[in-house]
């Protein structure tokens, strides 16, 4: 409904979020307010919280926060007592929504508005009142959240009239934190402060000041907490030189130490970054609600940070952007879900009733990547072309140079497998039936331990450039069958391109005559444990010279085909791309280029994973730019474009989109002729979220050289980065080709993605997100040991009882995921 300000409130925990609505009219109520449970990963409603008084104007779900099974809402502007917006809150059962408990103000006054802000954690409920005492000074409650008793209220140590503290509350484990956004500092007016509080006396724990204060900073007008570190938002505070853009600041909770200043990337005057902010392991989301995108004013962006360094992570932005949306009004984050709201979007087609939009994050291990190695050729010579392709799999990779020479055959090719933990050569295979000119390894595969290798130009039983696939046992380099087309046909070119998945092998045959179209193209899948052909895919729409199957590429049960030169609308060499059931050979989704040109060549470079297709069009102009490229992300069951991808530095004959490879919601793009490192056509590739279109990381050569077209053909997963030069001269040998591998490392210890260690410090459990040890529950105190069962510290177990994995924090099994 309009104005019901869904969003007002919003938290999230173990997979459910709560989401305020503070002016929802309920049974006639007006602005009673109400609350609901989703689904994070779903979406899915699960429960509504109902106002129990449900009065007017009660403004419940003013404030929301969630912590296992109990979430808090609070109803500011409820009557206690008899008194006038006193303010209460309300503890539910997060599964069922039942009432659990309810949290009165202790001591009512008129407008104190208890419950503006609440927060819980474990059996703690906090509510904050900041228009407690007839000045305004404020205060803050906690209460016992399972039985609703209160246990103890404080005001600020250096309270005055207008201070609002408790504008602001968040606790985690015996921490909390508290604004004060009104707060003087000396004669600055409305500086603001924070503070931190132990919840288990109440005492001061520490004082966080606003380390540059200025008048109506509103400085600890956000606030959140994990583990030991707090973050204050500061929405009216200078960032950037630019006067009210927002900033937000990073403390250690204990000691009041400022760590990191958060300013707003893209500063604007009234932006209100730091208006909202939330905290979880190594990410600080904040929040900048009023700020304008393209053209539109107070659509609202949303931010993350790394806490430890400082560096921006992501940029979320409002997915369907109108003015006045207000994205960014609340945000909370848990592991790799963030929920932003935007309080005023025109949810379901009515203006102003809010909506909140959860987002799932990549871990930013690319966005840390450094170099970690060069590979060279273990063979090299002239015009090897050592790094035109690679592929990844676990820790290793291969590397292919299809113009090696071989037993004396010039460019019969070869295959090279490295570990990438060591950099070490695991081993060399070179074209096991050679002759001049096979190009074996011009296209390849990984998968696990099993390596595909096409050499489209062999010339099986004499049929000339017939093509042939070879299948390999990655590690020991053993052959293990080789594939042809049942019926080989002079210079149809079977093997082009290959892709694994299992058992099951996608053969690109681009030059292939399917029912007598000349160089139509056919692909196939082909079970490589028999070799029989599971199914023949078809061009949907064959023309002379398409070139379909010119790429393939196969995950899981789906196929995607390019045919860079087919002709759609009439439109010469446009390109068309498709997707295809892999064992029924069944058409699932035509792709298009979104704004078709002669010879853009859509469809070179194709990627597949999970429900998205990466399509690139690398000779597509752009803005009057020739040749510059671009890619496109496509719903792979529908075929819709979801995205368009452009390089961030477009220059003529940049051919961005030759290379690409999707990774979950990442993808990355070779530009293989840019000059945006600053050296004419030395090449570039670019990480992008594929679903925002957000520019996540920039790779250069690390010494860039004009014509080394690095970054042609990158590879890309989960934990590395790896990227070739192929023409680059090394040891005096012209065009031998080079490749770089990146991988993101954590330090204080060294560890890589997804290493997992106990922090004997912190005493919490931890992994390497990449740059970031994440930690997987809040720090410990340590102990000497954990009983039911027994353990040690640093124990991991799982708990067949309650269903989920467990680490011994010292004294006490603390449950991870439930």
């Amino acid at each position: 409904m309009a104005d019901d300000d869904f969003g007002s409130a919003i938290g999230i925990s173990n997979g459910k979020i709560v989401v305020g609505t503070r002016m929802r009219d309920v049974s006639g109520v007006s602005n009673s307010g109400r609350a609901h449970i989703f689904d994070a990963e779903s979406g899915r409603p699960l429960v509504t919280l109902v106002n129990p008084d449900n009065t007017a104007g009660d403004q419940f779900g003013h404030g929301a926060d969630i912590d296992g099974n109990l979430a808090v809402v609070g109803a500011p502007v409820n009557t206690v007592g008899g008194v006038a917006q006193a303010g209460s809150a309300y503890v539910y059962n997060a599964t069922t929504g039942a009432l659990v408990a309810t949290l009165d103000n202790p001591a009512p006054g008129n407008m104190d508005w208890t419950g503006y802000d609440v927060a819980i954690s474990g059996t703690i409920a906090v509510a904050g009142t900041p228009r407690n005492g007839a000045g305004d000074h404020g205060s803050v409650h906690i209460y016992n959240a399972s039985t609703g008793a209160f246990l103890r209220g404080w005001n600020a140590p250096d309270q005055a009239d207008g201070d609002w503290f408790g504008v602001a509350v968040d606790i985690d484990g015996d921490l909390i934190v508290v604004g004060a956004h009104q707060k003087e500092s000396g004669a600055i007016t409305d500086a603001g402060r924070a503070y931190v509080f132990s919840a288990a006396d109440g005492s001061l724990v520490a004082t966080l000041n606003n380390p540059a204060p200025g008048a109506n900073d509103n400085f600890g007008r956000a606030v959140a907490i994990h583990g030991t570190v707090a973050i204050v938002g500061a929405p009216n505070d200078t960032s950037g030189g630019v006067a009210t853009a927002g900033a937000a600041y990073v403390f250690n909770a204990q000691t009041g130490a400022l760590l990191t200043t958060l300013e707003n990337p893209d500063p604007e005057a009234s932006d209100n970054f730091g208006m909202a902010v939330a905290i979880h392991g190594g990410k600080v989301v904040v929040g900048a609600r009023w700020a304008n995108v393209d053209g539109l004013d107070n659509v609202g962006v949303t931010y993350v940070f790394s806490t430890s360094t400082g560096d921006l992570i992501d940029t979320i932005h409002n997915p369907a952007p109108a003015a006045s949306d207000t994205f960014g009004s609340q945000v909370a984050i848990e592991g790799e879900y963030v929920v932003v709201s935007a309080r005023n979007d025109a949810s379901g087609g009515v203006l102003t009733s809010g909506a909140a939009h959860v987002f799932k994050q990549q871990r930013p291990a690319l966005k840390n990547a450094q170099l970690i190695g060069t590979l060279d050729n273990p063979d090299p010579g002239v015009d090897d072309r050592f790094g035109n392709v690679m592929e990844i799999s676990g820790d290793y990779v291969a590397v292919g140079a299809w113009t090696n020479d071989v037993a004396g055959f010039d460019d019969a090719g070869s295959v090279y497998v490295f570990d990438l933990r060591t950099g070490a050569l695991v081993s060399s295979i070179d074209n096991p039936e050679p002759a001049v000119g096979d190009a074996f390894g011009f296209n390849i595969d990984l998968d696990g331990a099993t390596l595909a290798v096409g050499s489209h130009l062999d010339d099986p039983g004499g049929v000339v450039d017939a093509g042939s696939v070879y299948i390999f046992d990655a590690l020991s380099g053993a052959l293990l069958r080789r594939l042809n087309d049942t019926t080989p046909e002079p210079n149809e070119r079977f093997g082009f391109d290959v892709g694994l998945s299992g058992n099951l092998a996608v053969v690109g045959a681009n030059l292939a005559d399917p029912g007598g179209v000349t160089n139509a193209g056919a692909a196939y899948v082909i079970n490589i444990d028999t070799g029989t052909v599971v199914s023949t895919l078809n061009n949907p729409a064959p023309g002379s010279g398409d070139e379909f199957g010119v790429r393939v590429v196969i995950a899981g049960d789906k196929v995607a085909v390019g045919a860079y030169k087919d002709d759609p609308g009439g439109v010469v060499d446009a390109g068309s791309a498709y997707v295809f059931n892999a064992t029924t050979g069944a058409l699932i989704a035509t792709l298009n280029h979104p704004s078709p040109t002669t010879d853009a060549q859509f469809g070179l470079g194709i990627s597949l994973s999970g429900d998205l297709v990466a399509v690139g069009a690398f000779l597509s102009d752009l803005n009057g730019v020739t040749d510059v490229g671009a890619a496109y992300i496509f719903d792979a069951n529908t075929g819709a474009n979801l995205k368009t991808l452009t390089s961030p530095y477009p220059n003529t004959n940049d051919r961005f989109g030759n290379g690409i490879e999707l990774v979950g919601d990442l993808v990355i793009i070779g530009s293989r002729f840019d000059d945006s490192s600053g050296t004419t056509d030395a090449g570039a590739a670019y990480v992008f979220n594929a679903r925002t279109g957000a520019l996540v990381r920039k790779f250069y050569a690390p010494t860039p050289t004009t014509g080394d077209e690095y970054g042609a053909r990158p590879s890309m997963s989960t934990r590395y980065v790896v990227i070739g030069s192929r023409w680059r001269d090394v040891g005096g040998v012209a065009d031998t080709g080079q490749v770089y591998a990146y991988a993101s490392l954590c330090t204080n210890p060294n560890g890589a993605v997804g290493d997992i260690t106990y922090n004997t410090t912190s005493h919490v459990l931890q992994y390497c997100a990449g740059g970031d040890w994440i930690g997987a529950g809040p720090a410990g105190d340590g102990g000497a040991g954990c009983t039911g069962p027994a353990g040690i510290e640093g124990d991991l177990m799982y708990n067949s009882t309650h269903n989920y994995l467990q680490y011994c924090e010292g004294d006490t099994w603390r449950g991870i995921g439930f």
